[in-house]
């Protein structure tokens, strides 16, 4: 059997990461799911600033997360971001790439990255800025829909209700579908 280790970096994130068995975590939590207890830990740094969660998933069978703990995996990261943010700071963000490792179950782990951001230059074109701003401002709020529907940083129902809700406002009148346009 396998354990998987799976994290959540908070920003800002550090240049270094490290995590091994002597790491001490602020708290430990048990989570259920099935008929195996699985592990959230949060560890601080200096400052008692959260640098990172940790789910230790255990029983693994394969070095792959099974599809069914995916529901768990998503609903613990957004309850662990809601609580961070009433509890910590209501701007905390998790950088957008978890990672994980397995290891054998009852081994010690070790587990490190050396960080590297790279910002991307691209030049922007002021003049197709200046035309898109024009010639969309009377569908302001399907584009602010749409771009929050795209939004990564958004938990996944407020962005699939703001998808939802462009349909609503172009093939619903007074509680009414109108499923000719939809049909077409």
């Amino acid at each position: 059997m396998k354990t998987c280790f799976y994290y959540w970096l908070i920003e800002p994130i550090p240049h270094e990461f490290e995590d091994t068995s002597e790491s001490i975590p602020a708290f430990e939590i048990p989570i259920r799911f099935g008929t195996v207890t699985h592990t959230l830990a949060l560890f601080v740094g200096d400052g008692g600033l959260p640098q990172y969660a940790r789910l230790r998933l255990s029983n693994i069978e394969t070095e792959n997360i099974p599809e069914a703990i995916l529901p768990m995996l998503q609903s613990v990261k957004e309850h662990l971001i809601s609580v961070l943010r009433v509890t910590f700071d209501p701007q905390m963000t998790l950088f957008p790439y978890p990672f994980w490792t397995f290891i054998e179950e009852g081994k010690p782990n070790r587990t490190g990255l050396e960080i590297t951001q790279f910002a991307q230059k691209v030049a922007s074109d002021p003049e197709r800025v200046k035309r898109v701003f024009v010639g969309s401002f009377s569908h302001r709020e399907e584009l602010r829909l749409f771009v929050d529907g795209l939004d990564q940083r958004l938990p996944l129902q407020y962005r699939y209700l703001s998808l939802y809700k462009i349909l609503e406002l172009e093939f619903k009148t007074r509680g009414h579908w109108h499923d000719d346009k939809l049909a077409g």
